[in-house]
């Protein structure tokens, strides 16, 4: 199957002759005789998140703040185990935008460490035997560099029982974040299917210079290869903020895919893992359409994505300020019929998570659409539906106010709640997400659920957002984090 090719508002679109049908009937998340049984897990990783800001000083709107991090892996029931801690850092006269008590009150924890420095990558192998992480301090946009001491610098894997930590090589020097117009995007370290490599984005030579490159590593030997020459594109941005160069996923253990941005377009392509063979096959996009590039890329399997529908209005419900106010629906394509699944009319949907099954024949999503009358809070949720558009069912019932203000948009409040579907376990089909829809409105947790609705549980048990006694505001969150065992390309791109 060829990957799919993005194009951000682009100008006109070809005409594709492909069939659709509309969503199916279905109903809310079973009862099943295993409901009161918690969902079963495999291996987590996540890091622990810390921050805190102190008053601030005369003439200034936020304080100094702090920050420090944990690495934790949990190995099934087993308890969790800190592989790896960078020390508080601080203190720092952020912009007003960079402060703990902003990033406390949307709850996120991962842009913490990925976008101001510290534990930066993160991935769990398809087998769930093992987890690789990168340590840097070069990437900051905060904090001076040089804080962490040389030997905690790298790319590092430890066994899941936390055990065996070993150095890799040294860190990359490309991010893996960008704050873009459609959303925050993060990618996490991508395996290939038999565990034995990773690749990643990282600064290496190309035809006009030094430029954002598709790495790869052997687990085993350390050995890194570029394996494009990538002409230099400035500035170092492509398409509305997203990297020149980002989402590298294994198609096979031969082929990897990834997205390449240019001024106005942002394409997946192909290439060998000997470098050969870069190839940049033709759009499969809705028409008249704007695909989002947060969907999955996969080998010969279903590919589930996000796109815009331009010429059916505005959308109805919240428009997150970051994206289109066109209807989103979700698409399934197996290389060669595209499919849309979703007729929600909504700017949200799938835009927090869509990943398809183990078994090919059942998608999950986010949405805060209300099809059956069941989420009259119009709070973001997660459904399933199989890959003919039938047996749509909405699998959660989050809410934490009357009427959702925010849907399905990376911004968590009072005035709703967000699930980040990120992974499925590919034996037991638990779903794992991260989210602020706990009892605890004020804190993000991690969980886990059965792909039929039950066994909802709680990975995580962290603070969340307090303020002391002091006056100084503190946020205690999980990001980045990553799950397996899991199907290669069947894990959503966060």
């Amino acid at each position: 199957m060829n990957p799919l090719t993005v194009q951000l508002f682009a100008g006109t679109l070809g005409v594709l002759a492909l069939p659709f049908a509309l969503a199916g009937c279905g109903g809310s998340g079973t009862t099943s005789d295993m409901g009161h049984v918690p969902a079963p897990i495999h291996t987590l990783a996540y890091v622990v998140s810390e921050c805190r800001d102190v008053p601030p000083p005369p003439g200034h709107t936020v304080g100094p703040f702090f920050e420090r991090y944990a690495l934790v892996v949990r190995d099934g029931e087993h308890a969790p185990v800190t592989v790896a801690e960078i020390p508080e850092l601080g203190p720092v006269q952020p912009p007003v935008s960079l402060g703990c008590r902003y990033w406390g009150h949307v709850l996120f924890g991962g842009h913490y460490s990925m976008e101001r420095g510290g534990f930066t990558k993160l991935g769990v192998s398809p087998d769930g035997s093992t987890v690789v992480f990168e340590e840097t301090d070069e990437l900051s946009a905060v904090f001076p560099h040089d804080f962490l001491p040389p030997e905690q610098k790298g790319i590092f894997s430890v066994r899941a029982d936390g055990k065996g930590l070993r150095r890799l090589g040294p860190p990359a020097r490309e991010p893996t974040w960008a704050p873009i117009l459609v959303g925050q995007f993060f990618f996490n370290i991508t395996f290939s299917p038999d565990g034995r490599t990773i690749a990643f984005p990282d600064i290496g030579p190309g035809p006009t210079g030094d430029s954002p490159q598709i790495f790869t590593m052997d687990l085993a030997s350390g050995t890194r290869k570029q394996i494009t020459q990538l002409p230099l594109i400035l500035p170092t941005e492509g398409a509305f903020g997203l990297p020149a160069v980002f989402g590298p996923i294994f198609l096979d253990n031969e082929t990897i895919a990834f997205f390449t941005s240019e001024t106005t377009l942002s394409v997946a392509a192909t290439v060998k893992v000997d470098g050969s063979d870069l190839k940049v096959p033709a759009p499969p996009v809705p028409t008249p359409g704007v695909i989002v590039p947060r969907f999955q890329i996969t080998g010969d399997r279903l590919a589930v994505f996000q796109s815009y529908l331009l010429d059916h209005g505005h959308a109805s419900g919240p428009t997150p300020f970051f994206t289109s106010s066109f209807p989103l629906e979700l698409f399934a394509f197996d290389g060669s019929n595209l499919l849309q699944l979703t007729t929600f009319g909504r700017a949200d949907t799938g835009l927090l998570g869509a990943l398809v099954g183990p078994d090919e024949d059942h998608v999950f999503f986010t949405a805060s659409a209300d099809p059956f009358g069941t989420n009259p809070s119009e709070n973001c949720q997660i459904f399933s539906i199989d890959r003919l558009g039938r047996d749509l069912r909405q699998l959660t019932d989050f809410h934490t106010a009357e009427h959702s203000v925010i849907g399905c948009t990376s911004y968590p409040s009072t005035q709703g709640c967000a699930p980040f579907l990120q992974a499925q376990d590919a034996i037991s089909g638990t779903l794992v997400f991260s989210s602020g829809c706990g009892t605890n409105p004020s804190s993000s947790q991690i969980f886990s659920v059965r792909p039929d609705g039950s066994g909802l549980r709680q990975l995580t048990n962290l603070r969340g957002t307090f303020t002391d006694a002091e006056g100084a505001f503190h946020a205690e969150l999980p990001g980045p984090w990553a799950y397996g065992p899991y199907v290669p390309g069947g894990t959503s791109l966060p």
